[in-house]
C-alpha cells in the first residue's frame, strides 16, 4: 500500500510539473523536479521533463547529457530521441540534430513536433527546400508557430520578402522576444486609410533597417531606448524610447498598431542609402579629436568591428574574427578605430574611445560612425547603422548568416554596404579583397 502511495504521489507531482513547464512557471518546477528526481534518480518521465525545462530555461548543454541518457535507457521511445535533437539545434549544431529528429519521426511518423523541430534544422542548415517541405508537413498536423517560422526565414533567405514576413507575423507573440504588445489598438493589415503606431520588438541593427523602410503612413515609433534621440532626429515621426515599458504617458494618436516586422508587409523593400541625422555638436566634437589624435593629419579613418551577436545567438561560432584575421587591413596607411560595443582589447595602434561604442544611447556611436571614411566589419548592428549614414561598410559575412544578410546576394538594405561571403571565399581572401579596395585610396 505504500509503495502504491509513493507511486500514485510521484505521478500526480510529475502531472504538476509537466503543468508548470506548459506554464511557464520554472521557478516552481525547478523544485519539484528536484524533489522528484531526489526520491527516485533513475525517474525516465522526470527526466525528460527536467530536460524540457533546461530547454526552456536556455540550458541546452546542461540538459545534453541526460538526454543521451534518456536514449541509451528507452531507445525505442520517440520522445527522448526528438529531446536530442531539439537539444543538438539549440546549440547550434544541426548536423547532429538531423539523425535523432529522423529516429522520432520513424518512431512515432503521426507524431507533429519532430517534424517542426526538423523544418528549423533545415533553414540552420540552409537546405531551404527541406525546411519548407517539412514545415508544411508539420502544419498537416494542426497550426503551430515552428513551422511559420521555419517558412518565414526560409522565405526570406530567399528575399521573398512579402511571403517572408506574412509567415514571420504567425509567430508572433508566440516565442520570448517576440512580444506582441497592445496598445489597446486594432492590428494593422495593410489598410491604406490607417495611421500606424509601429513597435520594436527587435534587435538595434534589425530597427534600423526596418524603420528606414516605413512609410508616413507609420505616425507613431516606439523604439528600443538607445535608438530613440538618433531616429527622432532624424524622421517626421513621433518617436519613444519605450520598447520594454509597461505602461506610456503620452497620447496615442494612431488607428492601428504593428510590430516592426509585422508592418515590413507592406512596405517596399530596396536598398536605402543615409537616413540618420548625427547629434551635430556630438560629430563635431569627434572631428576634432580625430584631428588632434591622428598621427598624419590628412589619412583617412576606418572603423573596425570584429566580434558580433553573445554566445547562443544565431551564427555565433562563425561570425568572430581575430586580430591576426585582420592584419591585412591593419596594414594599410590608415588611422582606425575599434567599434567593438563590448569591452574587448583592440588590436594595437587601433583608437579605442568605449564612450563612443559602449554607452546606452547609439547617438555617441553614430556621431563617431558619420566622421569615418569606411568600417569594417562583421554583421553586426556597426554594418546597418555605416548604412543608415551613408558610411561605406565593407562586411565579412559568415557561413551561417542571419537573413538580413541571406544565403547570396548583395546587401538587400543598405547602398554603401558591401558583403563578402565566407561561404564563397576564405577568411583571408575575404580579407585580403577589402584590404586591396581599401588600398586604392587609402
Amino acid at each position: 500500500m505504500g509503495a502504491s502511495q509513493d507511486r500514485d504521489g510521484q505521478d500526480l507531482k510529475l502531472v504538476h510539473l509537466k503543468q508548470c513547464i506548459d506554464e511557464h512557471k520554472h521557478h516552481e518546477a525547478g523544485k519539484l523536479v528536484d524533489e522528484l528526481l531526489t526520491q527516485d534518480p533513475d525517474n525516465i518521465h522526470a527526466q525528460y521533463l527536467l530536460c524540457r525545462l533546461l530547454i526552456d530555461t536556455d540550458k541546452p548543454a546542461v540538459a545534453r547529457p541526460t538526454a543521451k541518457y534518456i536514449v541509451e535507457r528507452v531507445p525505442d521511445r520517440a520522445e527522448g530521441w526528438l529531446l536530442l535533437g531539439a537539444i543538438e539545434a539549440a546549440l547550434q549544431r544541426p548536423e547532429e540534430a538531423l539523425e535523432p529528429l529522423r529516429k522520432a519521426i520513424k518512431l512515432k511518423p503521426d507524431w507533429a513536433e519532430p517534424y517542426r523541430v526538423l523544418s528549423t534544422v533545415y533553414v540552420m542548415l540552409y537546405d531551404l527546400d527541406g525546411a519548407e517541405q517539412t514545415a508544411r508537413k508539420a502544419l498537416e498536423f494542426g497550426e503551430n508557430h515552428i513551422p511559420h517560422a521555419a517558412l518565414a526565414f526560409a522565405a526570406l533567405h530567399r528575399r521573398d520578402w512579402v511571403r517572408g514576413f506574412a509567415e514571420y507575423h504567425k509567430q508572433m507573440g508566440r516565442v520570448p522576444g517576440r512580444e506582441m504588445l497592445d496598445y489597446g489598438l486594432p492590428q494593422w493589415e495593410g489598410e491604406t486609410d490607417a495611421k500606424v503606431l509601429v513597435y520594436g520588438e527587435q534587435g538595434l541593427g534589425d530597427q534600423l533597417a526596418f524603420v528606414s523602410a516605413l512609410t508616413p503612413q507609420c505616425t507613431q515609433l516606439v523604439t528600443h531606448p538607445k535608438l530613440a534621440n538618433l531616429i527622432r532626429r532624424s524622421v517626421s515621426m513621433e518617436v519613444y524610447g519605450d520598447q520594454f515599458a509597461k505602461e506610456v504617458d503620452w497620447n496615442i494618436t494612431a488607428t492601428h498598431q504593428s510590430s516592426m516586422s509585422s508592418a515590413m508587409r507592406f512596405q517596399e523593400m530596396k536598398p536605402r542609402g543615409k537616413w540618420l541625422v548625427p547629434h551635430p555638436e556630438k560629430s563635431a566634437q569627434w572631428r576634432a579629436l580625430m584631428y588632434q589624435k591622428a598621427k598624419v593629419k590628412d589619412r583617412k579613418w576606418i572603423g573596425l568591428a570584429w566580434t558580433g551577436g553573445k554566445i547562443g545567438s544565431h551564427g555565433w561560432k562563425g561570425r568572430n574574427l581575430t586580430h591576426e584575421d585582420l592584419a591585412p587591413v591593419l596594414a594599410l596607411r590608415a588611422e582606425f578605430v575599434s567599434l567593438e560595443y563590448r569591452p574587448n582589447p583592440a588590436p594595437r595602434g587601433v583608437h579605442d574611445w568605449p564612450w563612443s561604442t559602449q554607452t546606452a544611447d547609439l547617438d555617441d556611436c553614430a556621431a563617431l560612425v558619420a566622421n569615418l571614411d569606411a568600417v569594417v566589419c562583421v554583421p553586426s548592428t556597426i554594418y546597418h547603422l555605416a548604412g543608415s549614414l551613408g558610411v561605406p561598410a565593407h562586411v565579412i559575412v559568415h557561413d551561417r548568416p542571419h537573413f538580413h544578410e541571406g544565403v547570396s546576394g548583395p546587401c538587400p538594405w543598405w547602398e554603401s554596404v558591401e558583403f563578402y561571403r565566407r561561404t564563397e571565399k576564405s577568411v583571408a581572401d575575404c580579407i585580403a579583397e577589402i584590404a586591396d579596395k581599401l588600398a586604392r585610396w587609402v
